[in-house]
């Protein structure tokens, strides 16, 4: 199979180098089944007889970290999250190098004289139209990487990049399911909805002054003022003279001198600045908006035990190392100060959750045949409908979520007293709607043309070369000999 695929990969791809030197490549849910040992040292697993180490696992996991809380705005990860991001980080490792060893056993290859010929022309080692040496260093040094290293990560994602492309190159779609593709998303569903307010049940609602002690007693982190700190700092920028020697002295000192920065400060001659107090948010911009400075602040090592942070390095290539110079506790807020606020949110609360229950029961009832006129009077709803119309039409609807939840409803041509599907929403963060269909009406495939066929041909080809990735990647990971050392906790 794999000479088939094989056969099948063309050469240089255009545009692929710069997606390659990025560190980018293609990954895939895949389950394993793992067999578990005792390993030795700090070996985490061994795939094709390839040693992972612990250590390797672990930068990955601190890069992916690093990443998830970029995007979430610095948010720490809950126990849970860390222990899942741990487990895709070993799994990744284990899936990409199961992958390469795999397919350079069945004869995919790329010299490392190749890999330097495509990392000299990548665009952003260039200067004037030729290679930059101090450019690509620059990189590395930021990302802690030596150019062995680099070099063999382009090698074995080239790899893994154009084998499974060469799969994907594969796929087709047939006239056929463009017709249904076409039809399908040009349909169009005729509807009717009920709107239960959460507010028509807060009248019926009891909260006592057991529940509100209860979720104050339950909640006391949330009904605190925010820990606040002041934090001392040094910064070492790439472009001083002997930056490697004084990165590693910067390291040396402030981890043998953990609670204070000053002989760092007189050894290097960098100043010792004080950030103003912030909150574990941060600041909107500059320095203490970053992820990685905010996670280093509130440490256990830093925040708890009042160390040095380990040198933390920032996207520019500068180095900080900070401690906290002051700190104001988080304080608790009395409950009589924040009573009526958690009355009102359980009164929410509970009457949200009456909402949804009437509106369960409606959408079975619906599911069944009963007529939608005769439950609106029965709960006293006003039952809507909605001619035909589609999936990106502009309508005034309570909630945008309405019209996707139209279209996501499953039906059944076996309508029911008209009913062909039943769904409920919740809209507005408390309020719900209970959908029905009533009519759905195929787009015909003749109206499409020449030019929106070759896209949606394209799509599909698209759709079914991921799929055909999916299993190429399973099929390579069957034959691939795991043993994991590592077990996560």
């Amino acid at each position: 199979m794999l000479q088939r695929i094989r056969d099948r990969i063309s050469g240089w791809i255009a545009g692929v180098i710069i997606a390659l030197v990025a560190g980018a490549f293609i990954l895939f849910s895949v389950e394993f089944y793992f067999e578990q040992s005792s390993g030795g040292g700090d070996v985490a697993a061994k795939v094709n007889g390839v040693t992972i180490t612990d250590q390797a696992v672990n930068n990955f996991y601190a890069a992916l970290q690093n990443k998830v809380m970029a995007q979430s705005g610095g948010q720490p990860l809950s126990a849970d999250m860390e222990q899942q991001l741990k487990a895709y980080a070993l799994q990744t490792i284990v899936m990409q190098t199961g992958l390469s060893t795999s397919l350079q056993n069945e004869g995919f290859h790329i010299g490392m004289q190749q890999v330097k010929m495509m990392v000299e022309t990548a665009p952003q080692f260039q200067n004037q139209g030729r290679f930059s040496e101090q450019k690509f260093m620059q990189t590395l040094y930021q990302s802690g990487t030596t150019p062995l290293e680099f070099f063999q990560r382009v090698q074995t994602q080239w790899i893994i990049r154009d084998a499974t492309n060469g799969v994907a190159a594969t796929a087709f779609a047939l006239p056929n399911e463009v017709n249904h593709l076409y039809s399908l998303m040009h349909q169009q569903r005729a509807f009717g909805y009920f709107i239960i307010l959460a507010q028509s049940f807060l009248t019926k609602i009891k909260v006592t002054d057991e529940d509100i002690e209860n979720n104050y007693k339950n909640h006391l982190s949330q009904y605190q003022t925010p820990t606040k700190v002041s934090v001392s700092y040094i910064e070492l920028s790439p472009t001083a003279a002997d930056v490697a020697k004084k990165s590693s002295q910067l390291a040396d000192i402030t981890y043998t001198n953990p609670d204070s920065l000053e002989s760092a400060s007189k050894t290097l001659n960098l100043p010792i600045q004080t950030s103003d107090m912030m909150t574990q948010a941060g600041e909107k911009t500059g320095l203490f908006s970053n992820p990685k400075i905010l996670k280093a602040i509130f440490s256990d090592s830093v925040f708890q035990a009042g160390n040095n942070s380990d040198p933390i390095r920032l996207t520019n290539g500068s180095q900080v190392v900070l401690r906290i110079a002051k700190k104001i506790p988080a304080t608790p807020i009395p409950l009589n100060a924040v009573r009526d606020q958690i009355k009102k949110q359980l009164s929410e609360k509970k009457a949200s959750a009456q909402a949804g229950l009437l509106a369960y029961q409606l959408q079975k009832k619906l599911s069944h045949g009963v007529d939608p006129v005769m439950l609106a009077k029965a709960n006293g709803l006003q039952w809507k409908t909605v001619a035909l119309t589609t999936a990106d039409a502009k309508l005034s609807l309570p909630a945008a979520a309405m019209l996707s939840a139209v279209f996501s409803t499953p039906v059944s041509a076996a309508a029911k007293n008209k009913i062909m599907g039943a769904q409920s929403v919740l809209v507005n963060q408390h309020d719900y709607a209970v959908i029905a269909i009533t009519q759905v009406k195929n787009a015909n495939p003749a109206r499409s043309t020449t030019v929106i066929n070759q896209k949606l041909s394209q799509k599909l080809s698209a759709l079914w070369g991921q799929l055909l990735q999916h299993y190429f990647v399973g099929s390579v990971m069957v034959d691939t000999k795991i043993k994991i050392y590592t077990i996560l906790t």
